[in-house]
């Protein structure tokens, strides 16, 4: 069989429907199972599934109790049987040549990843739609490993962390024990790094073309439930990125920066998330948390790009602003 096709599902009885009828109307000569992976719904997410299983002979469907999205993707990875492998959202949208053109993406180069263009689509927010297909893996044969990953962790676009516009190797995935770690914090980039670590990242083979669309809601039940363990959840995700970049490269001067680049851009992350989710954050704390871990005279130190490095200097110098604006923004 040339491909998995791994999608969990949860509570999606209104959308799984359509995700099944566009993989059934894709144009390819490859072979291919839809592995759905339902991780504890409590819809009718499972029967709506269950209506089309003998009509389609390359969908399966497994059903666990409720383990989050990145154990949701272990249990596809461990039912595949695919040479490839490819991720999708349940409610997102593919190109009716995704699989021709992911497979021949990464067979026609003889490659060890592949990367296509992402169409991002927001569905109940001010902004409409924003195509993303310029990546930091293009021209990968032409750059060393260590740029690579320094351009990876700190100059990513979503196109460049996210699973589902790419095309991995089972076997290199199993052979090296490549799984989604750290619960749901960050695991599809961390997946992502930790496949880069064991391929030939030479062999990194990307198109420009739009293949996948990512759909983006606001969904008041999941976005604003805040988490106490987020921050314990980012902290891990460096400390994780900071040891296999420590054991795979000799860390000097600009490694050293890439990690404090990738901390700052993770504080800022964490002030994010705590403005929208979390009712007893106040300035004071977010004044703290700045203090703890941006420092004025270091961030022109580090390659920021240009949002972080100006969200950097007003956390610094107007916190309470910024925090108003950033609210304001996401309303």
């Amino acid at each position: 069989m040339d491909l998995s096709i791994i999608i969990p599902t949860y509570n999606v009885e209104d959308k799984i429907e359509e995700c099944i009828k566009q993989i059934n109307n894709q144009i390819t000569e490859y072979t291919f199972e839809v592995i759905l992976v339902d991780d504890g719904s409590t819809d009718n997410t499972v029967k709506t599934i269950t209506k089309f299983l003998s009509k389609y002979v390359w969908l399966r469907v497994i059903t666990q109790v409720n383990k989050k999205q990145a154990e949701a993707r272990n249990t596809g990875l461990l039912n595949a049987r695919g040479k490839y492998v490819c991720f999708i959202d349940s409610d997102d949208s593919i190109n009716e040549n995704y699989i021709q053109k992911m497979v021949d993406l990464i067979k026609d180069t003889d490659g060890q990843l592949g990367v296509c263009g992402i169409q991002k689509e927001w569905v109940n927010y001010s902004r409409d739609i924003q195509i993303e297909n310029t990546s930091v893996f293009e021209n990968a044969d032409k750059k060393s490993r260590q740029k690579i990953i320094e351009l990876f962790l700190n100059k990513n676009h979503e196109m460049d962390v996210g699973l589902w516009n790419k095309i991995f190797i089972r076997d290199l995935i199993e052979k090296n024990h490549v799984t989604f770690k750290n619960k749901n914090f960050f695991e599809d980039m961390l997946f992502v790094f930790e496949y880069l670590m064991v391929i030939d990242m030479n062999k990194i083979s990307t198109c420009q073309e739009v293949l996948y669309t990512l759909i983006k809601r606001k969904q008041a039940s999941t976005t604003t439930r805040y988490d106490v363990h987020m921050d314990e959840l980012s902290d891990t995700f460096f400390e994780i990125v900071k040891a296999v970049v420590e054991k795979n490269f000799e860390v000097k001067d600009s490694l050293t920066n890439v990690l404090e680049t990738l901390r700052v851009r993770l504080t800022i992350h964490k002030i994010h998330y705590h403005l929208l989710t979390d009712s007893t954050w106040n300035i004071d704390k977010t004044k703290k948390m700045v203090k703890m871990n941006i420092k004025l005279n270091q961030i022109f130190r580090y390659n920021l790009d240009k949002k972080y490095f100006v969200s950097c200097i007003m956390l610094i110098l107007v916190p309470q602003l910024y925090s108003k604006l950033y609210i304001k923004r996401t309303e």
